[in-house]
């Protein structure tokens, strides 16, 4: 009796199930609306990203700028030094500017770890 009690109570699997707990997760903890956040930061850090990639790329390919050799060689700055050596300062900025917890400072942010070379997305 005891056995079977216990095997009911510490089972892992609900008895039965039901959607029930998926509503109630999108409607106590709002996911709906952190989902659409997190699509629309990935969206702008996409664009973003392949917009200024782009523009540096073919700037530094086209023309001849001043230094060119030195801004070529600046992305890979990075690699010797850590993220947060980069990310706190970016991160006290973006506070001194007021925009953080607003989408375009989380996304100022993702687009600087994105864009760095030391991250495995750059190649």
């Amino acid at each position: 009796m005891l056995a079977d009690t216990l095997s009911k109570t510490l089972s892992l699997a609900p008895p039965r199930y039901t959607v029930c707990w998926f509503i109630c997760t999108f409607q106590v903890w709002r996911l709906y609306e952190r989902l659409m956040n997190t699509a629309i930061i990935a969206v702008l850090v996409a664009i973003g990203s392949i917009l200024l990639t782009f523009l540096a790329a073919y700037v530094l390919a086209r023309l001849k700028v001043p230094g060119g050799s030195f801004i070529a060689s600046f992305p890979i700055i990075p690699l010797f030094l850590p993220g947060l050596a980069y990310g706190i300062p970016a991160a006290r900025l973006l506070y001194r500017l007021h925009l953080n917890d607003t989408r375009l400072g989380i996304t100022l942010i993702q687009m600087l770890t994105i864009c760095s070379p030391s991250s495995p997305t750059c190649c």
